[in-house]
């Protein structure tokens, strides 16, 4: 018995310790490892593009996420946790007046993120980060190095690095 990880993108069977696709370099950190199909008798010896061998599965892994997908959006920490974020959801320092649905503690820097810091929201070109306006507006939020100003929003894609004050996370965006 064999385990994968199958890529959410691409549909590809990795090893089951891949961080990401073999492929097409797709996350596969939040993909749980299952076990792999038995390989059948007509298909044992050969592999896609062979003759013989099927292409068909190859085919429709390749093919675009159909319309209506739907994405899972998680925020990564550098030490490797993961916050599931759901559209119309705001993060911030957790404390006890923070109406956050996502309160981060226990991180480096962390005092200088605001209790309501940023919102997300799903839209149907993807995911978007909004700054959240702040009666004083001192400490900042970055998508990929560009600083959002209260109220502006930025669309969001798998990889970018969000930067809340001087916290950063990286976005994980799953095809689900």
């Amino acid at each position: 018995m064999r385990y994968v990880k199958v890529c959410p993108r691409c549909g590809h069977q990795n090893d089951e310790f891949a961080e990401s696709c073999e492929r097409d370099g797709e996350f596969l950190g939040m993909v749980p490892a299952s076990i792999a199909p038995d390989t059948t008798p007509e298909s044992a010896g050969t592999s896609a593009g062979e003759p013989g061998s099927s292409d068909r599965a190859e085919d429709q892994s390749q093919a675009e996420p159909a319309c209506g997908t739907i994405q899972a959006l998680y925020l990564e920490t550098e030490s490797g946790t993961a916050y599931e974020i759901r559209s119309g959801w705001v993060i911030g320092q957790a404390h006890p007046t923070s109406a956050a649905q996502v309160q981060l503690s226990g991180l480096a820097g962390l005092n200088y993120v605001h209790r309501s810091h940023c919102q997300f929201e799903f839209r149907p070109d993807g995911w978007h980060v909004i700054a959240v306006a702040q009666p004083e507006y001192t400490n900042p939020t970055f998508v990929n190095q560009t600083r959002l100003m209260p109220g502006q929003t930025a669309l969001l894609r798998n990889g970018d690095r969000l930067v809340l004050a001087n916290v950063p996370l990286t976005v994980r965006i799953l095809e689900v």
